[in-house]
């Protein structure tokens, strides 16, 4: 993608409720029956629903510090890249009933280049993905956690600064870890493998967040979404979205948790407009609300969206190179975004993002 590259990670620190069984009726008068006596209905039990695990119940900014260094702060949501695609961190997994948390000065993810990290985020119920992925891809593989198994990742130490990252599966959910430490000498590709075998192990002896399943597949080469994003852009082709990689936000596309659909100009594909259209289904009001909140641009221009449905926001900023326009829609617990960059008037965004809901496409 040209333009500036989003950083996308994020943190989830408030963990949903849990919703337990079902509420207790109490015990009626029975008497004796009368002729205007009806048969009570009883209810059926409710599933119980199991929230997503706290940030702090696994690990702390003391051990976040003694792997990469710094104060190991815990970010909240506002600091991890607020505004960034729905089909990404944040904003999908805390929609999967996920975990997502940032500790540290969160370099690569905000303008902090240098800074020790620690970010992680997991969501339950992508067994299958993480299967399908590893037989398509056949990653290399990775440490031998207890309780768990592990697949990708890598690390590039020396002088303790260096990164490592890795992709695990536990307890049925998709786990993903990396760290960047900052003249930490004791930052070693040990060092990070025991952190991420104690998260393990934390996360493993919690109850297991309840999986949420969104089997909302569309088809990104669809005609309906190509004609409405050429309405309102020009001619629009599909971009080529790469090859399959061993990610976790790969296999929430793959579960149909999140819609992920690259454009570029049909007129111009190397240097003219490119941009994404990403959708979110089963949206809680709330989770837009509070991205509508976070988004702290100050440099922005803000996008008449007045003309859209639902609830609609938009900005146009200036970036390094370039000039990005985003529209975000939540229609009925849908969410909708098209974010372009190139030099591209801002009511072309509006009236794409306007075709895209009424197409069809979305289902």
């Amino acid at each position: 993608m040209k333009g500036t590259r989003v950083f996308v990670a994020v943190a989830m620190v408030a963990t949903a409720a849990l919703l337990g069984g079902c509420a207790q009726v109490g015990a009626a008068d029975v008497g004796a029956p009368t002729a205007s006596s009806r048969p009570t209905a009883i209810s059926a039990p409710v599933a119980a629903h199991t929230g997503a695990v706290a940030c702090s119940a696994l690990a702390t900014p003391d051990a976040v510090a003694a792997l990469v260094g710094g104060t190991g702060a815990e970010h909240a949501i506002e600091k991890l890249q607020a505004g960034s695609p729905p089909s990404s961190p944040p904003w999908s997994v805390q929609n999967a009933n996920g975990t997502v948390c940032g500790w540290g000065g969160l370099s690569g993810l905000i303008d902090d280049q240098g800074t020790p990290q620690v970010f992680l985020e997991v969501v339950p119920g992508l067994t299958p993905q993480w299967n399908a992925l590893a037989q398509a891809i056949d990653p290399s593989a990775g440490a031998a956690y207890n309780g768990a198994i592990s697949r990708g990742g890598s690390c590039h130490v020396g002088g303790g600064n260096g990164s490592c990252t890795t992709e695990v599966l536990v307890g049925g959910a998709w786990m993903h870890v990396e760290a960047i430490s900052d003249g930490r000498s004791s930052f070693t590709e040990q060092t990070f493998h025991e952190f991420v075998q104690r998260v393990v192990t934390r996360y493993s002896s919690l109850a297991a967040p309840t999986p949420v399943v969104r089997h909302t597949l569309r088809d990104c080469g669809d005609a309906r979404l190509q004609s409405a994003v050429s309405e309102g852009m020009g001619s629009a082709q599909p971009d080529n979205a790469g090859e399959k990689d061993f990610t976790l936000s790969r296999a929430q596309r793959d579960a149909g948790q999140t819609t992920a659909c690259p454009f570029v100009s049909a007129d111009d594909p190397e240097h003219g407009w490119n941009g994404w259209v990403t959708v979110l289904d089963g949206v809680d009001p709330a989770l837009f609300a509070h991205y509508r909140q976070a988004v702290d641009r100050p440099q922005s221009e803000p996008v008449d969206v007045s003309g859209l449905p639902g609830t609609a926001v938009g900005v146009s900023e200036e970036t390094v190179d370039s000039t990005r326009t985003t529209v975000d829609v939540l229609t009925g617990t849908t969410w909708v975004q098209l974010y372009v960059y190139g030099g591209t008037d801002p009511k072309a965004v509006v009236a794409s993002v306007s075709h895209i809901i009424e197409s069809g496409w979305l289902g």
